[in-house]
């Protein structure tokens, strides 16, 4: 089904049916997703300076490699460990990437995990995470050395509020590395009414 729901959104940039509907848009005037658990941690609704991995990023970019990942690591133990198990719509962790990383982490070390009531072993979770961060680094680091390109099978959804904010729907990592970078515009984001966000959510056009 992923894989099908990928062709659909990558088919939805070739034919250009989101193009009315995409501009770039400046990094200032970008906020992160106001889901429950972001507002609870204090970065929903604020701009994307705020969310916790553009601060790594930042120490990344400054020379700073070795602190950034650790401190990257910690903060993604303690996101997982308090909301692996509350769902990506309320901005926790629950069937988002790392926790499909730990989980494949398991299944190569031959390690069952129970679907209802998971129980993680510590030491596969901190692997997981490591790869996760080293990922996001190399993700940082191509973007510095090639520039950036969007990413026709996974494209930025995103509201604009009557301030003229723009609220992330997703992508955020992608707009902390350019801010973190000093770019000043985040490409072709996709500005969705709420009624769309809703369509395309029902429809699991977004991620």
């Amino acid at each position: 089904m992923s894989s099908v729901l990928g062709k659909v959104r990558t088919l939805l940039f070739e034919v250009g049916a989101l193009h009315p509907f995409q501009r770039d848009v400046a990094v200032d005037q970008l906020r992160v997703e106001s889901t429950h658990i972001g507002l609870q941690e204090g970065y929903g609704g604020q701009p994307i300076e705020r969310f916790p991995p553009w601060a790594y990023f930042q120490q990344h970019v400054r020379g700073e490699s070795e602190p950034a990942r650790v401190a990257f690591a910690l903060w993604y133990a303690e996101q997982f460990r308090k909301y692996r198990n509350v769902s990506k719509d309320k901005g926790g962790m629950h069937r988002g990437s790392l926790y499909r990383e730990v989980l494949a982490e398991h299944a190569r070390a031959g390690v069952e995990v129970a679907a209802r009531q998971p129980v993680f072993r510590d030491d596969l979770v901190a692997t997981a995470i490591e790869r996760r961060v080293a990922q996001r680094i190399a993700f940082l680091d191509g973007i510095r050395s090639r520039g950036y390109r969007p990413v026709a099978s996974d494209p930025i959804f995103a509201l604009e509020h009557a301030d003229g904010s723009v609220h992330l729907l997703g992508g955020h990592h992608r707009a902390a590395a350019l801010s973190a970078l000093g770019e000043s515009m985040l490409p072709r984001v996709t500005l969705l009414t709420p009624r769309m966000r809703d369509v395309f959510a029902r429809l699991r056009i977004m991620r």
